[in-house]
């Protein structure tokens, strides 16, 4: 039901509110961010506190923001390759692949690799505003994007990307009130993980003989 009410907010907010603003492109409002790989070869570049996001860390992660990310890098990796770090509350575009236009934001900083781009707003403008207008927009990313085999989307094609933002007021009021069914949907699904794996536990000791049905206790009612 949080879904369904967060799908109908986002259709009536950031489509047709939006409707009679004037597009712009993306460039005119954000930020184009680049990411890069430290070698694979070098050990003292990998395995430090630099938190590195990568296009399965974005897929991989459910709500808004990514928790966490599968590898890390050292300082030594950040300043021998592409790769820097990026401001908090950057939105973190796949560029890329199968998943290309799947988006999530970080809430402190953090490095990528160039599977991704990194959006982050200028001045003016609600940096969970432009992630919400952009889950909306993975369709527009497929068809701004080329190849037949691995479908990518150049930083050229993506900054000529219409986008339209109202009031910073305005911004702020709506991310806010899409965060907070976000952050009902993420406190529904762990309530939920929790129950199936009770669920799952006593079904295996049931099934193993570890418990009985005469064992459990009687459910009582009001």
């Amino acid at each position: 039901a949080a879904r369904e009410f967060k799908r109908s907010l986002m259709q009536r907010f950031l489509i047709k509110e939006l409707e009679s603003i004037p597009a712009t492109p993306l460039q005119d409002t954000v930020n184009i961010l680049t990411g890069g790989t430290p070698s694979t070869q070098v050990a003292d570049y990998w395995d430090g506190d630099i938190e590195w996001v990568t296009a399965k860390d974005v897929s991989n992660t459910s709500g808004p923001f990514i928790n966490n990310t599968e590898r890390f890098i050292t300082k030594a990796g950040l300043e021998n390759s592409p790769a820097k770090i990026l401001p908090t509350y950057t939105t973190i575009l796949i560029a890329r692949g199968a998943t290309m236009g799947n988006v999530r934001i970080i809430d402190r900083p953090m490095a990528m690799n160039q599977t991704c781009y990194g959006l982050s707003v200028k001045t003016g403008n609600d940096p969970l505003f432009l992630y919400y207008t952009l889950s909306l927009l993975k369709d527009e990313m497929l068809s701004i994007s080329y190849g037949s085999i691995v479908t990518t989307v150049t930083r050229g094609v993506l900054s000529q990307l219409p986008l339209r933002f109202p009031s910073e007021d305005r911004q702020k009021f709506i991310s806010s009130i899409l965060l907070m069914i976000d952050r009902k949907i993420m406190y529904e699904e762990k309530q939920k993980s929790e129950i199936e794996a009770v669920f799952n536990s006593l079904v295996d000791h049931l099934m193993t003989g570890k418990v009985r049905v005469k064992d459990l206790p009687t459910p009582t009612h009001p």
